[in-house]
């Protein structure tokens, strides 16, 4: 087991991030411009890569709220051209972005609330063995003392995981994410987005259709205070709607 140094300064992936003027708003084409620009700066820049780990600051938002923004209007209106959204990164309101669109002769505006469901301490110590070691095993046991400022001693094993006891972890995490949104008060124009890892969690149909008929029997959705409650692989390539019948 290795010592881990400080966080590196993140002020350059910030200033990056804040040319780009993230919190106007765009098209969902417009929007998914930018963020291939930026993914392009990251691609060509292994140092910006390696400071940008773990997430923190305007880089944590844009990854847990900006581009799951844009996978969720390529689900929900998919070749529209008369969609505008626009993330809250003034933290103004109870959401974290904002859908809007012509509906008949109004304009529908839909208050997105994402909650990312994910271990972010394990996450973290994770991607300082990454940036140390320019790998690691996302699914290895991880075994840390010490603290952030005495310096982490981390170990992530590198054994094989069970499939079942992968999904089972993310079902957990999924669970505890949406009841922490319970018997709060947000509105019938709000909507809840559940993303969750779609590297290591669930990727096909089946199992969609497994964790989903899970999460509605053992979680009482009636105490949700949301228009409509869906789940968004962190890809964007995953997607599901759980109903919430009253």
């Amino acid at each position: 087991m290795k010592s881990r140094s400080k966080k590196s300064d993140s002020s350059k992936v910030e200033k990056l991030l804040v040319s780009f003027d993230l919190g106007r708003a765009r098209t969902p084409n417009e929007l998914e411009a930018v963020a291939a620009e930026i993914g392009r700066a990251f691609v060509e820049s292994p140092e910006l890569r390696k400071i940008a780990r773990p997430p923190r600051g305007l880089w944590k938002r844009y990854i847990e709220e900006v581009l799951p923004l844009i996978y969720l209007t390529r689900w929900l209106f998919p070749g529209r051209l008369d969609v505008r959204c626009q993330p809250n990164l003034a933290d103004s309101g109870n959401y974290d972005a904002v859908i809007s669109f012509p509906n008949g002769d109004e304009i529908m505006r839909l208050f997105v609330e994402f909650t990312y469901a994910k271990d972010g301490f394990e996450d973290s110590l994770r991607m300082e063995v990454l940036n140390d070691e320019g790998h690691v095993n996302m699914l290895g046991e991880v075994i840390h003392s010490g603290t952030k400022h005495t310096g982490h001693q981390i170990e992530v094993r590198d054994r094989v995981a069970l499939r079942s006891d992968v999904l089972e972890r993310h079902r957990h995490l999924i669970v505890e994410r949406i009841r922490a949104k319970a018997n709060r008060r947000y509105g019938s124009n709000h909507i809840l987005v559940v993303v969750f890892d779609s590297f290591t969690g669930p990727r096909s149909d089946g199992e969609m259709v497994g964790l989903t008929s899970n999460l509605q029997s053992v979680i009482d959705l009636s105490g949700l205070d949301f228009r409509s409650l869906y789940l968004l692989g962190s890809s964007g390539t995953i997607f599901s709607e759980l109903s919430l019948e009253r």
